[in-house]
């Protein structure tokens, strides 16, 4: 069920969705099935469990930001590494700016970076 939807409300609207365009939906973990005859009970069951699949993921996400920070302080995480160092990226900039390259996937191609790393480069400064 926590793979199926990020929230409770993601999860409520699609099973209610699925369900009324005639699809039985189940979940094997949780051993609940729901169709177009769903009781209240169902329906209880899983908000409850929709909300215990929520909580768990921001208890997840919570532990990581702190265990993060936690790293940053001691210096043992900097992040994702940059493709380009900052010369790089300066010249990557000045390139774009002159028109030296007709577009951003030539751009892209020169410096051996992906077309969305372009992007955020050139988003930077």
């Amino acid at each position: 069920m926590d793979r199926f939807a990020r929230s409770l409300k993601d999860l409520v609207t699609e099973v209610d969705q699925l369900v009324k365009r005639g699809i039985a939906i189940q979940f094997v973990k949780e051993n609940i099935t729901f169709t177009a005859q769903a009781t209240p009970m169902d329906n209880l069951m899983l908000q409850l469990m929709g909300a215990f699949a929520q909580f768990e993921r921001e208890i997840i996400l919570e532990r990581q930001k702190e265990g993060i920070k936690l790293a940053a302080a001691q210096g043992k995480y900097k992040g994702r590494v940059h493709k380009l160092n900052p010369d790089q990226a300066k010249a990557l900039r000045q390139a774009w700016e002159e028109g030296k390259y007709k577009s951003k996937v030539a751009l892209a191609n020169a410096f051996g970076i992906s077309r969305q790393a372009v992007y955020r480069y050139l988003q930077r400064d």
